[in-house]
């Protein structure tokens, strides 16, 4: 959460960047400050990220009081921070994959963790196959999808991005700012400063306009924050399954290759598996995903290669043993939890479209967001491009008068056709992405399958253009 109390902010000249400004960020929030040149934007993104102290008041985010932060401390206090800049910030001598990757190495993660984790950010920002290239070699919409990346890569909590479509065209900067929506999507707090009106207006976020800092107006809606209570309530509520043991746990479940890969599966033989060590090293274990869902783990001695099943009988006591079944239960449900889901989608036509798509453009579903498993995206595999996005949302977020859940897609349209079809047989304005170029539609059958098809080729046309 970020808390800005009563700040005011006056520089070494006598200029006044922020008089007594107050305002409250909760976690999970997508947020757009805007304002003329001079309005304060800037100042905050300094006070957010300790480059700046206030003045007077105070600036607490995660509990932290950033005054009372010292200078050696404030380099660990932003790595809970991704930072995005409208001049890139890119190391001009490093190619692409050393540029994200700069970001963990700072922080000392391992070279194979690296490997994995840049490849699926990459993926994410759609730079896959430009990891070699310098960022002389790319357009100012990659290079700032690059500078994206660097700022995911490391699953910060929060991410500020400082006018970061001011340098490249109208065209990359929606797809930039849909990306943001998206990634808000998984939990991560997003806050963008932005002089442009055109996303203020057409983005479903709340917007704090600064003037001559103060802030003019804050359009926070009483909707989203009873949304992300609910979202809080459900991530740390009730737990009536928690004596199920994992084995069950799973079986219930279904993979989602996607998310079996970014969490480190590789192929092996037409099944996936991953590795991991247990208790400091001492054992190895081994789990294996198969084609048909089921599951298997083993625990290793590497020192005789024999598998170790102490730890597998209830009968077996003592803190040793103990201490091994705790981590083999606690990754396989780190695991459970990060790559399988309950029954992704419901609804009949839903799975009638992606079955469609799959045959017509041999598209699968992809799974990005770890916190977010019935949301998935369809990508062209020519350009990188998405061209569906699937959402399970409150029915009352995009304006229907139902206190339950629903499954929503979102496809590209031409603004015009948008604007006249909006209203009509369960479409409604793009939720959380660019509503000029972007709608939803609830398959619920107001919308004929063959009806929803065709839109769907319509969207995968769209998106098949080129930079």
């Amino acid at each position: 959460m970020v808390n800005l109390k009563s700040v005011t902010v006056t520089h070494k000249n006598g200029t006044t960047a922020l008089k007594r400004v107050s305002l409250r960020i909760d976690d999970g929030e997508f947020v757009l400050i805007n304002g003329h040149s001079g309005a304060g934007k800037s100042t905050i993104v300094r006070l957010l990220t300790a480059e700046d102290v206030p003045t007077s008041g105070e600036v607490v985010i995660d509990g932290v009081n950033t005054k009372n932060l010292t200078h050696r401390q404030i380099p660990k206090f932003r790595r809970r921070l991704g930072v995005v800049f409208q001049d890139f910030r890119l190391i001009p001598t490093m190619n692409v994959f050393d540029n994200i990757a700069f970001a963990m190495r700072a922080v000392g993660r391992g070279r194979k963790e690296i490997k994995k984790r840049v490849a699926a950010v990459m993926e994410i920002v759609g730079l896959t196959g430009k990891e070699k290239s310098l960022p002389t070699q790319l357009s100012g919409g990659e290079q700032q999808r690059v500078a994206l990346a660097r700022a995911i890569v490391n699953n910060p909590k929060m991410i500020i991005a400082d006018e970061p479509t001011g340098n490249i065209d109208p065209k990359m900067s929606a797809e930039v700012m849909d990306m943001f929506s998206l990634i808000n999507q998984t939990g991560i707090t997003v806050i963008v400063v932005t002089h442009e009106q055109a996303f203020v207006d057409t983005l479903d976020a709340r917007v704090i306009t600064l003037d001559h800092g103060n802030i003019l107006n804050d359009t926070a809606h009483p909707e989203v924050a009873e949304e992300l209570r609910l979202r809080r309530a459900a991530q740390n509520g009730d737990s009536e399954d928690e004596d199920k043991n994992e084995e069950e746990a799973v079986s219930e479940k279904k993979a989602v290759p996607e998310k079996l890969r970014l969490y480190g599966f590789c192929e092996n033989e037409r099944k996936l598996s991953f590795e991991a060590v247990l208790s400091k090293s001492l054992f190895r274990m081994k789990i294996d995903i198969f084609p048909d869902g089921r599951a298997a783990a083993s625990v290793t001695d590497p020192a005789s290669d024999e598998e170790y099943t102490l730890h597998l009988s209830d009968m077996a006591s003592g803190s040793f043993v103990g201490g091994v079944r705790e981590d083999f239960e606690a990754l396989l449900r780190d695991i459970s939890e990060k790559c399988f889901v309950s029954d992704v989608f419901r609804s009949d036509e839903l799975k009638k479209l992606i079955a469609y798509a799959k045959n017509t453009y041999g598209s699968d579903p992809e799974f990005l967001w770890e916190d977010s498993p019935r949301c998935a995206i369809l990508r062209r595999a020519d350009t990188g491009k998405w061209y569906c996005v699937i959402m399970a949302v409150a029915a009352r977020r995009i304006g229907i008068e139902n206190d339950g859940e629903i499954e929503i897609i979102n496809l590209h349209g031409i603004p015009e056709d948008i604007t006249a079809d909006v209203g009509k047989n369960g479409i409604y304005p793009g939720w959380h992405m660019n509503k000029k170029h972007w709608y939803t539609v609830v398959p619920d059958g107001a919308l004929p399958l063959d009806e929803l098809c065709r839109r769907v080729d319509e969207s995968y046309r769209l998106a098949g253009k080129r930079k």
